[in-house]
């Protein structure tokens, strides 16, 4: 085959990958496919009119991934915010909203799926410091739709707003848009891999702060019995353990119906021994494994035990827990538990 018939095959396939690209708003494989067909055109064919058309599409390529390119290096510089436990709420909020600012001045007409991505990822956590979850909850099933009607649409980003919504309905007990969210999200998601372990959590999470104790405890058993549970390790599986240390305890203590699993015991010894990774932390669910332990050991009236978890208690609030703005509610909710001492354990003189 000679060269030009070689190079017409390559460009022809461009021209088409070219056009789903274009159909899936994936700007980065379009320039790179505009690219070569404006190379083609200039160099290997004489057609001016194609020639200026892949030229004209370069520079529209061009813009749109580099302000995919700067949403995505705003939300990395955001992410870093974040994270940081010294920066109080406030700036936080103000460091989103100037990114926000930046972006609307540069980009103000671009709406690509990966720009809208990462600029609404930004623009949910501005809503989230100021306690706008209706705000958040329109962005999400906006974004979904225009998703779901792409030809090509990325199912991960789909899951990530679903997921939103079910964050964004625990503080506002919004069960139904959460059970929708994540009714929605077992359509999507396989049995047993990672995403459908996090919807699950997520159900968790929202039955109890619903008060729907029974629902979480049904739920978080059911995982548990999956046959691909067996095969998780680490923060997964640990992650569930913990959760049913206190759906159990719940059960325990009247707060489901459930006569025929309150019955079983619940070996406290047994269940600190599958969670390794959550007791080494210092900051995280380590703060949840001595609660438990705490919850449960006054349960059956172990009161000397429940000394020693206190005297735990207090040492891990002294040496790991500091009234940092991220911590502040869980450092004075563990200075009240600690409390239960001077009550002599008593709930009426607490």
């Amino acid at each position: 085959m000679r060269r030009e018939v070689k190079y017409a095959v390559v460009y022809d396939v461009a021209k088409k990958v070219r056009e789903k690209a274009d159909e899936a708003e994936m700007a980065g494989l379009c320039l790179h496919s505009a690219n070569l067909l404006m190379t083609y055109y200039l160099f290997g064919d004489p057609k001016a009119e194609e020639r200026k058309e892949y030229i004209a599409m370069a520079r529209k390529y061009s813009y749109l991934y580099q302000a995919e390119i700067e949403a995505y290096a705003c939300f990395q510089e955001l992410m870093e915010k974040l994270e940081d436990v010294k920066v109080k709420d406030e700036e936080k909020l103000r460091f989103a909203e100037g990114l926000l600012t930046k972006l609307d001045k540069a980009y103000p007409d671009v709406s690509t799926i990966e720009y809208n991505v990462f600029y609404n990822t930004i623009q949910i956590s501005a809503k989230l410091y100021n306690s706008d979850y209706d705000a958040i909850k329109a962005i999400c099933r906006q974004q979904i739709d225009i998703l779901e009607d792409n030809p090509v649409y990325p199912r991960g980003h789909v899951r990530n707003y679903l997921f939103q919504l079910i964050n964004v309905s625990l503080p506002t007990k919004d069960f139904e848009t959460g059970k929708a969210a994540y009714e929605h999200l077992l359509k999507i998601v396989d049995p047993g891999v990672r995403p459908w372990f996090r919807a699950k959590q997520f159900y968790i999470y929202l039955a109890i702060h619903t008060e729907d104790y029974a629902l979480a405890f049904e739920t978080c058993n059911n995982v548990i019995n999956h046959r691909k549970f067996r095969n998780q390790k680490g923060l997964i599986r640990e992650r569930f353990l913990l959760l049913r240390a206190y759906t159990t305890w719940l059960n325990r203590i009247g707060m489901i119906d459930d006569d025929e699993h309150r019955s079983r015991s619940f070996r406290l010894g047994k269940f600190m021994n599958e969670v390794p990774e959550f007791s080494k932390e210092k900051r995280g669910f380590n703060i949840s494994i001595l609660v438990i332990q705490l919850l449960w050991v006054i349960t059956r009236n172990q009161y000397d035990l429940a000394e020693d978890r206190l005297t735990a208690l207090d040492r891990y609030l002294h040496r790991n827990l500091k009234k940092t703005p991220d911590l502040e509610r869980t450092y004075y909710f563990l200075k009240a538990i600690a409390k239960l001492r001077s009550a002599g354990f008593n709930r009426a003189k607490f």
